[in-house]
């Protein structure tokens, strides 16, 4: 998926009037009762940007109801995690996964801990080239992916119990709260896509045009040769 693509999808709506409804809401009022805690526990590891910002600013961009039942999301590396959990593995799309190659997981509420969720802020670093880290939108884009699908699980846990593949599920709501944090922070960023591509079809149409004229041309030569004298 290309970069354009990305802003496209995280950037568009289907519903105008959800698109109305969204931009007339601050950002920082979008989530003004939730009491997430988001905290950092890394071992022999220290993140070169501000992950915690970052994830601070996608929570805060989901509405509370969504949230309800969540109460800390754990910023991480997979080297802090204990013997057994590195070689336990999670159910995901029918198959078996390796918990230390995760780039985050849903923990369910137990009779001795609320919901909570981790991040493992190294593998999803990882998986990208370093400079790309350094783009806000980027950077923003890779967290909010990890960040809202593992969201997506609280809700079809919680709140909206679908007979699905839950791992699909969690896709949906990704996309869902995806939209319009990237459409209020990246507003701007659909127009200037809105342009590339527009220069870009100008410049094929005006590639394919001087094509055809080309073929034309050589076609009459050959069918005429004493023009050529």
């Amino acid at each position: 998926m290309t970069v354009c693509t990305w802003i496209t999808k995280f950037t568009t709506t289907k519903h105008s009037s959800n698109r109305r409804s969204t931009r007339r809401r601050p950002l920082k009022q979008m989530n003004e009762i939730q009491d997430i805690i988001v905290r950092e526990a890394y071992k022999d590891y220290q993140p070169y940007i501000k992950v915690r910002k970052v994830v601070e600013r996608l929570v805060a961009a989901v509405p509370a109801k969504h949230l309800c039942g969540i109460k800390t999301v754990l910023l991480t590396n997979s080297g802090n995690l204990n013997h057994d959990q590195r070689r336990g593995k999670t159910w995901s799309r029918r198959k078996n996964v390796q918990i230390r190659e995760c780039f985050g997981l849903y923990h369910r509420k137990t009779a001795q801990s609320e919901a909570w969720i981790e991040i493992f802020v190294d593998n999803i670093l990882a998986a990208w080239p370093r400079p790309l880290h350094y783009i806000h939108f980027l950077c923003d884009l890779f967290f909010a992916t990890t960040l809202y699908h593992e969201i997506g699980h609280h809700i079809h846990t919680t709140q909206r119990p679908e007979h699905k593949e839950s791992e699909d599920v969690a896709d949906e709501w990704q996309n869902k709260l995806s939209r319009p944090y990237f459409r209020r922070r990246y507003w701007y960023l659909i127009w200037i896509v809105k342009a590339i591509r527009k220069t870009g079809k100008m410049l094929r149409k005006r590639k394919a045009n001087h094509t055809s004229e080309g073929i034309r041309q050589s076609a009459t030569g050959r069918r005429n040769p004493q023009c050529e004298l």
